[in-house]
C-alpha cells in the first residue's frame, strides 16, 4: 500500500500523466489532490510510486481507471435542498420561456446533481426544452452515471433531500428496480449529451443559459479557478446564470464583475 507520498511525489505523477496524455493536473489543489493520487492508487493495488509512474506510462487503460478514482465523488441527490428550490423558484421562471434551453452540468462527478437537475426540470414542466451538456474529465465516470446500482440505504440521503426539497413526486418514481437494489431509470437521460471535457479548456462546448458547476471549485488552486470562471463567463447567454458550491464564491477570479448576485446564500449568480 501506498502512504504518506509527498510534493515530489504529486509532481511526477502530474508531469508523467502531461507527458504521456496531455492533461495537466498541476493546478489541482494540493492536499486534496495527494490524497486522491493516494487513495487511487491503493484503490487499484499498486504499491509503489516507481510501480504507479511505469503503469501510467505504459498502459492507457490503467490510465483511465486511475483517473476515474481522482474525480472527486462528494455528492448526493438534491445536496442542499434550499438551492434546488431556489433554482426552480428563481432561475427556472427567468429562463422557462425560452424556445430552448440550454444548461451545463460542468464536472457532473458521478451523476447525482445531474439526476436532482433533470428531475428538477422535469416537474417544474421545462425539461422538453432542455438541451443538457454534462461534462466530466474521464469516460469511465461518464459511463458510470447510467450503470450506478444503488441500495436502500445509498437512497435513504436521497428521500429526505427530495422531501426537503418539496418535489411533486417521490424520488422512486424516477428508479428501475435491479433486485433488491435500484438505478437511476435510463429515460432521465435522452435530453442528455455527455461529454468528456477538462474545465480549463477554453473551447467550451456551447452557449448557455445556466451552468451549474458545484462544489468543484473547491479542489482547485486560485490560478486554474480563475480560468474556469472565465471559461463559464465565455460560455454564457446574455443574463445567463450561474451555480456554484455554497462554500465556494467567484471573488478572486479576474471576471468577478461579469456577473451580478442572484443569491448570496445559495451562490446563483447571473451574466451581466
Amino acid at each position: 500500500m501506498i502512504s504518506d507520498i509527498d510534493l515530489i511525489d504529486v509532481k511526477a505523477v502530474n508531469k508523467v500523466i502531461l507527458e504521456t496524455y496531455g492533461v495537466n493536473f498541476s493546478d489541482y489543489a494540493g492536499t486534496s489532490h495527494r490524497r486522491r493520487i493516494e487513495k487511487s492508487a491503493n484503490l487499484l493495488h499498486i504499491p509503489s510510486i516507481d510501480i504507479l509512474l511505469d503503469k501510467l506510462k505504459l498502459d492507457k487503460n490503467f490510465y483511465e481507471r486511475f483517473c476515474s478514482n481522482l474525480v472527486v465523488k462528494s455528492t448526493e441527490f438534491f445536496r442542499d435542498p434550499s438551492f434546488w428550490r431556489k433554482l426552480r423558484d428563481e432561475v427556472f421562471a427567468k429562463i422557462k420561456n425560452n424556445s430552448t434551453i440550454r444548461i451545463w452540468a460542468a464536472g457532473c462527478s458521478t451523476g447525482e446533481e445531474l439526476v436532482s437537475l433533470i428531475i428538477a426540470l422535469k416537474e417544474d414542466g421545462v425539461y422538453d426544452k432542455a438541451k443538457i451538456i454534462a461534462t466530466e474529465t474521464n469516460d469511465l465516470t461518464l459511463l458510470s452515471i447510467k450503470e450506478t446500482i444503488y441500495d436502500a440505504k445509498d437512497l435513504e440521503t436521497a428521500f429526505s433531500n427530495y422531501e426537503r426539497f418539496e418535489g411533486k413526486n417521490k424520488f422512486d418514481d424516477y428508479l428501475l428496480p435491479v433486485g433488491d437494489e435500484f438505478k437511476i431509470n435510463p429515460a432521465l437521460f435522452e435530453k442528455v449529451s455527455f461529454q468528456r471535457h477538462w474545465l480549463d479548456n477554453p473551447a467550451v462546448p456551447g452557449k448557455f443559459d445556466l451552468i451549474l458547476c458545484r462544489n468543484v471549485f473547491i479542489y482547485f488552486n486560485a490560478s486554474m479557478q480563475d480560468r474556469v470562471v472565465e471559461n463559464f463567463s465565455n460560455a454564457m447567454m446574455p443574463s445567463g446564470f450561474l451555480a456554484i458550491g455554497v462554500k465556494e464564491n467567484l471573488a478572486n477570479s479576474r471576471k468577478s464583475s461579469d456577473f451580478s448576485v442572484v443569491s448570496q446564500e445559495e451562490n446563483i449568480y447571473r451574466k451581466k
